[in-house]
């Protein structure tokens, strides 16, 4: 009797994962960029912006945030 409310979770939960992926994947590939024309890794994501590497920040999805650390120039979606 819960098949369709379980195929319908799992849908949602593999399209959550596909947009964590192609987002992580994309400010992976703009740190990367960022990296090789600085030198070093951007101090925040942030800063990826302000120097025209990427127009925007994408949106995390939602009850995520982005964890970007610094030190290793790695970014990962976490629940909030």
């Amino acid at each position: 009797m819960n098949a369709p409310a379980d195929y319908l979770g799992a849908i949602v939960d593999a399209k959550q994962r596909a947009v964590k992926t192609i987002d992580t994947v994309s400010l992976d590939q703009a740190i990367q960029t960022f990296s090789s024309e600085q030198g070093r890794y951007p101090k925040d994501l942030n800063e990826l912006v302000q120097t025209k590497v990427i127009s925007r920040l994408p949106d995390p999805p939602f009850g995520m945030k982005f964890v970007y650390d610094a030190s290793s120039g790695t970014v990962k979606v976490e629940k909030q």
